[in-house]
């Protein structure tokens, strides 16, 4: 078995060579001793962190942010994590659950997990720079770091301010909130609406997928990257979900630890973590594709597929090497 398995690695690595190799400040700056004279500010102060305890208007919050545009947006769990410089053009929110979307870039949360806002300082210790989305425990669950590109060189103090003046506004729904991104569905259907259903790290419902050997999803994301195919990846938590599209050029391995990148995008894995990979090939003729990893737990951690961006050449490269993986 050990001898076939190494086969087929060397099989997924080397098919990559015959196939195809082409493709290639609006606010002023506010220190953090500013911000804490700001009156009625209830925060606790750490040396690198102010942190905000807001069950906030997730919705006014979120409006201010799309407003500013430009960030690096990060969702990780354990196992797997994904960074995105993205540009945010679309907000929508519905029973509970946020959808932030732009080009490449999908981001969805369940805002009754959410219980605090982090904001953290940047390298000069004194410019508020990233803002962390916080379960009751104080686990991340999404980030959102300013960058050249952003509207603000920093998060401005008395925005900030009028967001924590919010705390314990509630958003009224007309249903119930949802469990699961995966029940909300996105709300951006047009860029989601040929792809097979995204299982979430709370989702550990019927796995009908091939099961596979996970050993063989190295030399799989390695051969897709020399061929600078077009990747969907997404990352889910136990409140958020991030999915990215890009063509990911840049593959490193190390010590168990596996690193793809691409223009806009990075993304981490720890492979020796990985418990199961199924494989979902669906039975419409427009999706394409699945791949899933799941932990001991059978969280879904990760999942890939192919971009809705990907050429005829991108498609056949992807068919065979799904073939070679469930044979």
């Amino acid at each position: 078995m050990p001898f076939i398995n190494n086969q087929l690695s060397e099989h997924l690595i080397s098919f990559g060579a015959i196939m195809k190799t082409q493709t290639l400040q609006q606010q002023t700056l506010y220190s953090s001793s500013a911000l804490a004279h700001i009156p009625q500010i209830e925060s606790a102060h750490t040396p690198d962190a102010l942190n905000l305890f807001l069950q906030a208007d997730w919705r006014r919050m979120f409006s201010d942010l799309v407003q500013c545009k430009h960030f690096r947006v990060s969702t990780h769990n354990p196992l797997a994590e994904l960074h995105s410089d993205v540009e945010l053009q679309q907000l929508q929110i519905k029973n509970g659950a946020i959808w932030l979307s732009g080009d490449n870039i999908l981001v969805g949360g369940l805002t009754h997990t959410w219980a605090m806002a982090n904001i953290r300082l940047g390298e000069c210790d004194d410019h508020f720079e990233t803002l962390s989305i916080n379960d009751d425990q104080g686990n991340h669950l999404l980030a959102f770091q300013l960058n050249a590109d952003s509207q603000w060189s920093s998060f401005p103090a008395m925005l900030v301010y009028q967001w924590e003046r919010q705390y314990g506004v509630k958003i009224s729904e007309n249903s119930r909130p949802i469990r699961t991104l995966q029940q909300a569905g996105p709300c951006h259907k047009s860029w989601n609406e040929h792809r097979p259903p995204q299982t979430g790290y709370d989702d550990q419902a019927d796995i009908t997928g091939s099961l596979v050997d996970s050993s063989l999803t190295a030399p799989f994301l390695q051969t897709i990257t020399d061929q600078m195919c077009p990747l969907h990846i997404t990352v889910s938590n136990h409140g958020s979900s991030q999915q990215h599209d890009s063509v990911f050029f840049e593959y490193r391995q190390s010590h168990g630890q596996l690193k793809l990148r691409s223009e806009y995008a990075e993304f981490h894995l720890s492979l020796n973590d990985i418990q199961n990979t199924h494989v979902f090939v669906p039975t419409s003729p427009t999706d394409c594709a699945q791949i899933r990893l799941y932990d001991d737990a059978y969280h879904c951690v990760c999942t890939f597929a192919l971009s809705s961006k990907a050429t005829p050449s991108d498609h056949e490269l992807w068919s065979m090497m799904i073939a070679a993986l469930v044979d």
